[in-house]
């Protein structure tokens, strides 16, 4: 497998993980507000805002290395070009 073609492939992953972090920090979040009025379910408090907040974390980690790596793809693609070509 060529290096052009594993980074197509970990561009495409890149959309997966958004999409998967969006779902667990909304998750989280409404883990946190439904259950924060009733005193009798308050487990499902605690276990909601760190899922929230891990999620947003991995969600902006993840924005910035899905930018890197578009700019290392078309930088890598120009170079194969240029130079191979």
């Amino acid at each position: 497998m060529n290096e052009i073609h594993r980074m197509e492939v970990v561009n495409k992953i890149f959309i997966i993980y958004r999409y998967t972090e969006i779902v667990l920090l909304l998750a989280g979040l409404g883990l946190f507000f439904y259950f924060k009025q009733g005193a009798a379910k308050t487990f499902w408090v605690e276990p909601g805002m760190p899922l929230a907040i891990e999620a947003a974390v991995s969600l902006s980690a993840d924005y910035f290395a899905e930018k890197r790596a578009g700019i290392y793809t078309t930088q890598y693609k120009a170079f194969v070009v240029t130079f191979l070509f």
